[in-house]
C-alpha cells in the first residue's frame, strides 16, 4: 500500500516503477502521472500549463476515473478545514480533507456529515464528485449537503459556484467528477451529531423481499447483505437514541470507537472463500462463509455508538479481492 498523505491507497512496482491503483484495483496509473500541489496557487499554474488533467482524491471508486493521457492532479495536500459557523452550521474546507478529519473535527462541535459512505478515508470532495450516497430512504447524497464550490477554469480562473450566482452550474456540478472546473474548496451545510443505536440479525434469503419495503421505511439507516450460495441474508439497522445509556439499558453493548461491518478475521476468512470459489471447492467455501456470518452476528448483534463510528462499517478498507496478485506494501513520498 502507498501512504499518501493520512490516506491509502494500493500500489505495485512493475520493472522498477511504482503503479499506483484504485481501492477496486481495476485501474492503474505510474505515480509519475501523479502531481501533488500544496495549495490553490500551484493547481491554478498545473492547470494552465497541462492540456490534459484529471483530478484524484483518495481513489476509492471503482470506476476508471484516473486513467488520463494527461496528469492526475492529487487533491490530498489541500487538507486545511478553513472555517466553521456553528450557529448557521456550515464548515468551509479545502477539497483535499479526509472525511475522518472531518468528522472528527465537527464533533468537538456537535455535528456531523449530513451523510456517509460505508468508508471514511475518501477525501470530502472526491465523495461529492462521486455520487456518494447515504444509507436510508429519507437521507439524501452527500452533494445535497454543499453550500457552494470554489473551482479553477481551464484558463485558470477561480469562480466560486453557488445556487444564488450559478443555478444551472451549480446543479450540475455533483456527480460531475471534476469535468467543469478543479474543485479547491467547498462549503457544506453539516448536522447535529447522533448516537446510533445499531443490530445485525440473519434471516433466510426467501425472507428478504417480504420485509424490505418496511425494513426500509422503519429504520434510519438500513443494510441488508444477501449470500444466495448459503440461502442466508444479514440484515443491519441504525437508528438514533437519546444516549447512549438509554441503549445500554436496552441491552446494546457501549462501543467507543469504530466498529467495522467486518473486522480482520472475518476479511480472511472471506479471502479464503474467493480461493475456494477459484479452486471450485464450493462446498467447503460455504462453510467457510457460513463462519463469516456467525462471527459477524455475535460481534454485531446488538451496540450503540457515535454516528461516524456506527455509520463507517468498513474503516480499514475493507471488502476482500479475489486473485493471488494482492499489491505490495509501498510509501511513497507526498511530492
Amino acid at each position: 500500500t502507498v501512504r499518501i498523505r493520512s490516506g491509502l491507497v494500493r500500489a505495485k512496482k512493475t520493472n522498477n516503477e511504482v503503479i499506483i491503483t484504485n481501492w477496486a484495483e481495476t485501474v492503474e496509473a505510474g505515480v509519475k502521472q501523479f502531481r501533488f500541489p500544496d495549495n490553490t496557487d500551484d493547481v491554478v499554474e498545473l492547470v494552465k500549463i497541462c492540456r490534459k488533467v484529471r483530478c484524484s482524491g483518495a481513489l476509492h471508486s471503482c470506476a476508471p476515473l484516473i486513467e488520463s493521457q494527461g496528469i492526475i492532479l492529487s487533491l490530498t495536500k489541500l487538507d486545511q478545514i478553513i472555517s466553521i459557523d456553528t450557529a448557521a452550521r456550515i464548515v468551509r474546507m479545502q477539497a483535499g480533507v479526509r472525511m475522518h478529519d472531518l468528522c472528527t473535527y465537527l464533533s468537538d462541535y456537535g455535528l456531523a456529515v449530513g451523510t456517509l459512505g460505508t468508508i471514511d478515508w475518501q477525501t470530502i470532495c472526491g465523495a461529492v464528485m462521486t455520487g456518494t450516497h447515504g444509507g436510508g430512504l429519507t437521507i439524501p447524497s452527500l452533494h445535497d449537503f454543499v453550500r457552494s464550490y470554489t473551482i479553477v477554469l481551464p484558463d485558470g480562473a477561480l469562480k466560486r459556484v453557488d445556487k444564488e450566482t450559478s443555478p444551472t452550474l451549480f446543479r450540475a456540478m455533483a456527480p460531475s467528477m471534476g469535468l467543469f472546473g478543479a474543485v479547491v474548496e467547498m462549503e457544506m451545510a453539516v448536522v447535529p451529531l447522533e448516537i446510533l443505536e445499531a443490530q445485525m440479525i440473519s434471516i433466510p434469503v426467501d425472507d428478504v423481499i417480504q420485509c424490505f419495503d418496511s425494513l426500509m421505511k422503519t429504520n434510519k439507516y438500513a443494510r441488508v447483505v444477501v449470500y444466495p450460495t448459503i440461502k442466508k441474508a444479514t440484515i443491519w439497522t441504525a437508528n438514533p437514541v437519546a444516549s447512549r445509556e438509554a441503549a445500554v439499558a436496552n441491552g446494546a453493548s457501549n462501543n467507543s470507537g469504530y466498529t467495522n461491518f467486518r473486522n480482520d478475521e472475518e476479511k480472511a476468512m472471506l479471502e479464503s472463500f474467493l480461493d475456494l470459489c477459484n479452486g471450485n471447492e464450493f462446498e467447503e467455501a460455504d462453510r467457510v462463509l457460513e463462519r463469516v456470518l456467525e462471527s459477524q452476528i455475535q460481534r454485531l448483534k446488538h451496540y450503540v455508538g457515535q454516528y461516524n463510528h456506527v455509520l463507517c462499517l468498513e474503516r480499514n478498507n475493507g471488502i476482500p479481492h479475489a486473485g493471488n496478485n494482492h499489491p505490495t506494501f509501498l510509501h511513497m513520498p507526498s511530492n
